[in-house]
């Protein structure tokens, strides 16, 4: 594992925010850039901090765990020698603000599959396998508009760049 800063335990003091790490020799290159660690002694606690405009209930929590899964992973490398803990710590945007944690549980095979959908994902983009899949959440920012709208709905579309 490499990363931007050294991998001895006295870095992962009671917090570390924002720790870039990497794998090294992977076959696809991504950086993960962990919110908080903490070292509890006897686990590093991975939290991502997030907002959002209500509360979290069961289906947000297990629908966004597969970062939190893929991070397990790369904490368990810095320390290798202790369990790591999964949490979102969500801080609700509202008149009285409010700040909920929520445990995460790992499950090896959901990780191994996220790692397996990343690997998929990752091939078509060398591919270049790019299909417009317009939202209206993401369209009004993206830089590929214009051409995504453009696609004539053919097999393979042509190189997309973007504007």
């Amino acid at each position: 594992m490499a990363s931007s800063n050294s991998n001895s335990n006295s870095d992962l003091g009671p917090g570390v925010l924002e720790r870039s790490a990497r794998p090294v020799n992977a076959a696809i290159s991504c950086v993960a850039r962990i919110d908080l660690v903490t070292n509890d002694g006897d686990a590093l606690t991975v939290t991502d901090l997030n907002t959002a405009r209500s509360r979290w209930g069961p289906s947000q929590i297990e629908s966004s765990a597969e970062q939190l899964l893929l991070y397990s992973e790369l904490a368990g490398r810095l320390v290798p020698d202790k369990k790591v803990r999964l949490q979102f710590a969500v801080v609700t945007k509202a008149k009285c603000p409010t700040v909920a944690i929520h445990d995460v549980n790992f499950d090896p095979r959901r990780l191994n599959r996220t790692k397996r959908m990343v690997k998929q994902v990752w091939s078509a983009i060398q591919a270049k396998n790019f299909y417009p899949n317009p939202s209206p959440m993401n369209c009004p920012s993206c830089p590929f508009r214009s051409a995504c709208r453009a696609w004539n709905g053919e097999e393979q579309p042509n190189r997309i760049e973007a504007k």
